[in-house]
């Protein structure tokens, strides 16, 4: 029972930050058509900053979900052991 609690929240999680990786990248898009248009140097570069940072949001978004996906493997791992 334990174990279909913890799938179930990490599926929850999963579902979670995959939106959220995708708003992220949805975001970083804008910016780039934003930087595409701009009127200035200046405001291209910083629609260019903001694209890169809601890129590197994304990433570290994908980054937690691995490592929560790799602890939750470890965790079964062990509790299998017990």
């Amino acid at each position: 029972m334990r174990q279909r609690r913890h799938a179930t929240f990490e599926a929850v999680v999963l579902e979670k930050t995959s939106k959220l990786i995708a708003q992220c990248h949805e975001r970083a898009n804008k910016y780039a058509r934003l930087a595409k248009t701009a009127a200035t140097p200046d405001d291209r570069e910083f629609y260019l900053n903001m694209e890169l940072r809601w890129l590197f949001l994304a990433r570290s978004y994908e980054v937690t979900d691995r490592l929560g996906s790799f602890t939750a493997e470890l965790d079964r791992r062990r509790d299998r052991w017990k």
